[in-house]
């Protein structure tokens, strides 16, 4: 997001990008987990929400999060760390299972 932009899950469970300039919302999307911190890369935010996992597009105004991942295999898919981005791949811990890496094969 760099300097321009600043994203977080309020307690409501709603994804919110502020425009740090101006503290104006740029992009609004329910059903984020809350307590979660989202994951942001080169234009795009992957967060938790429910079962699965959400991507954010913020280069195309006015898109919608479209499913990323199902996590429900992973005990509910809540993760009990926040999304951490190495290499092209998402990890994250999941109780049960330990750190977990998500993301195309290589």
């Amino acid at each position: 997001l760099g300097a321009a932009r600043i994203a977080f899950v309020v307690g409501s469970g709603k994804l919110v990008v502020l425009k740090v300039a101006d503290g104006t919302i740029e992009a609004e999307c329910p059903g984020a987990l809350p307590g979660s911190a989202p994951l942001v890369s080169r234009g795009r935010i992957i967060f938790a929400a429910g079962e699965s996992f959400l991507r954010l597009d913020l280069d195309t105004p006015g898109v919608k999060a479209l499913s990323w991942m199902d996590v429900s295999w992973l005990g509910g898919g809540r993760p009990s760390t926040p999304l951490v981005l190495c290499d092209s791949q998402v990890y994250a811990a999941f109780p049960g299972w330990g750190l977990v890496c998500m993301g195309r094969s290589k």
